[in-house]
């Protein structure tokens, strides 16, 4: 099916964090497609290898689900695609967290 897909929205700081991201999420016939953009502050201190992230929803009864991973770099944009067996509607949040499982961005839908 042709996918159908809302305005990319900036996501919220949950906690002080030099990464900023915006996502959007588009209906698909078998879920959701998630595309995020990820920016981490340059100059920001990371170890060598970068932070790792995962991209999480979250749908109505608040279970979570992770769609995404990858690591971030001072001063480097990039594009995660995640992919959801929920439909749009039924997702109350995207979340980008750490891989310890603490929140840093949250879009409430």
């Amino acid at each position: 099916s042709t996918p159908s897909g809302s305005a990319k929205l900036a996501l919220s700081a949950v906690i002080p964090s030099p990464v900023t991201a915006s996502a959007r999420l588009v209906d698909m016939a078998w879920g959701t497609r998630i595309d995020l953009t990820c920016s981490y502050a340059p100059g920001a201190f990371a170890p060598a290898g970068g932070f790792a992230y995962a991209l999480v929803v979250i749908d109505r009864n608040g279970a979570p689900q992770q769609v995404a991973t990858w690591k971030s770099l001072p001063g480097r944009e990039l594009t995660v695609m995640g992919a959801s067996s929920l439909a749009r509607r039924d997702i109350a949040a995207v979340e980008i967290r750490t891989l310890s499982g603490r929140a840093i961005l949250r879009l409430s839908t």
